[in-house]
């Protein structure tokens, strides 16, 4: 569409302006939705919401300016979280929390088929519903996924020819070395502040958990972070 516009000719630029765009819009999407659970549905003032947010935004940046899936997977993920901290209020009914838990569920997999590490949001809500020992739910959870994989994984080839389980599988076989980009990336920006960002909330929600009166929503998000 971006090529057309502009009347020139379609090639690897193209693309990649385009996708930097939809980085860009699913970024602020993404701060969008992060704002709307701090302040709707954990009831967060709006000046400390805006802090967290401001804080979100300069983490995240990095990742919002590139042709990567990245910015698509952090707003399918923030998307889940907000549907399961809506589903685990204790005022919903049983058949919210099941539609909103599987509408999370079904979130992750369409992340997980954006980038394979979306599987963490089924995995969260898998583990979460274990620990509060609703196994019917986290069974419908974890089946809906795997079966929509296997699915896709039946007609995929079908639709698109053998280039469909060469890209969703074989492409997990790339000459990529886990190790070196994990030195190379992620221990920099996880030594420099998520280590111990994410523990401090860690260690406040699992604190609070040792309440009686902690809440299921409190639960969650120990999990989830």
């Amino acid at each position: 569409a971006a090529a057309a516009a502009s009347g020139g000719e379609f090639g690897p630029e193209y693309v990649t302006r385009a996708g930097r765009v939809l980085s860009i819009l699913f970024s602020v999407l993404h701060l969008a939705v992060f704002s709307i659970i701090l302040v709707r549905l954990l009831r967060v003032p709006i000046w400390l919401a805006s802090i967290a947010g401001s804080l979100v935004y300069v983490l995240h940046a990095p990742w919002d300016f590139l042709a990567r899936p990245d910015a698509l997977v952090s707003l399918l993920y923030i998307s889940a979280i907000g549907l399961a901290i809506w589903a685990v209020d204790e005022q919903r009914n049983p058949t919210q929390q099941t539609i909103a838990l599987l509408a999370g569920s079904l979130l992750g997999f369409t992340a997980f088929m954006t980038k394979q590490n979306g599987a963490q949001i089924v995995i969260v809500l898998f583990i979460f519903l274990l620990s509060q020992r609703d196994w019917r739910r986290a069974l419908f959870v974890a089946s809906l996924p795997a079966f929509l994989l296997g699915a896709s994984l039946l007609v995929g080839p079908k639709l698109f020819g053998e280039s469909y389980v060469e890209n969703a599988v074989g492409g997990l076989n790339n000459g990529i070395r886990p190790y070196a980009a994990f030195v190379a990336t992620y221990i920099p920006v996880f030594l420099e502040f998520n280590v111990a960002a994410l523990s401090a909330v860690a260690a406040y929600f699992v604190t609070g958990w040792m309440a009686e009166t902690c809440s299921s929503q409190k639960r969650f998000l120990a999990i989830a972070t």
